[in-house]
């Protein structure tokens, strides 16, 4: 809502639609990922849980991916996400799912995630 200026509401409802027509048993692929950019004011491990529970009533192995936010262009404004507010999004989403993988970590001058 604070970056968009509109509910998210429909975007879960059209990720629940389109994951309830795949076949699943026919598939070796998921056909879903999911993303969630992690603003430093916007998004934190709170959000990142929500979204995490909703995926996982859905399926555990859905791929879900928190994305380090860097500022550029449009939002020079905005900080980049603090390395502590990735772990402890991270966090919050492995209770809940199997598949998480943050994104963008080289803006934060890391190759690899260890928690």
């Amino acid at each position: 809502m604070a970056l968009g200026g509109v509910s998210n509401r429909r975007s879960f409802e059209d990720f629940e639609t389109l994951f309830n027509k795949h076949d699943r048993q026919h598939s070796e692929m998921p056909l879903l990922a999911a993303a969630t950019l992690l603003g430093a004011r916007y998004a934190g491990p709170l959000e990142a849980e929500k979204i995490a529970t909703f995926l996982a009533n859905l399926d555990r192995e859905i791929p879900y991916s928190p994305l380090v936010f860097h500022s550029g262009f449009m939002m020079s404004d905005l900080p980049a996400t603090p390395y502590r507010q990735v772990q402890d999004c991270y966090r919050a989403a492995k209770k809940h799912l199997t598949s998480v993988n943050i994104g963008n970590l080289v803006t934060l001058g890391i190759r690899s995630w260890k928690v």
